[in-house]
């Protein structure tokens, strides 16, 4: 009897693990990917905006033109919507935070840019889930 209770209890382990695995590689947010415009704090026009989550990582198609790549993200649902961050780096070292509500099928985020040697600036992206 005691052999039977280990492994079932094995089974379960085992049984729980691959139902939790597909969890560590991807995300709440993987597939959706939003069209929209980024511009520079202040600006009212940007300029064609893509991003994507795919998985458990987020892009900006805009970013990428200066060497950003993916990086990881993390969501959690915030009333309506989903609040979600994420941070960039590209080959010189620079860092950009994202943050952001996806709300329906619409989303808005702001960007903060650190580079060395320069100060911190903001920017803004906006856009419509793709279908």
């Amino acid at each position: 009897m005691k052999r039977v209770k280990t492994v079932l209890m094995m089974a379960l382990a085992v049984g729980s693990m691959a139902w939790a695995l597909p969890a560590f590689c991807a995300g709440p947010l993987d597939g959706k990917v939003f069209e929209g415009t980024v511009g520079s704090k202040g600006e009212k026009e940007g300029k064609p905006e893509t991003i994507t989550f795919k998985d458990g990582k987020f892009n900006s198609s805009a970013c990428a033109a200066y060497g950003f790549g993916d990086g990881a993200y993390t969501a959690k649902k915030r009333g309506k919507g989903i609040e979600f961050m994420a941070d960039t780096t590209n080959n010189k070292g620079a860092k950009l935070h994202w943050k952001g509500m996806i709300t329906g099928d619409q989303i808005e985020a702001t960007s903060t840019l650190n580079a060395s040697g320069e100060k911190p600036s903001e920017s803004w992206a906006k856009g419509t889930l793709k279908k």
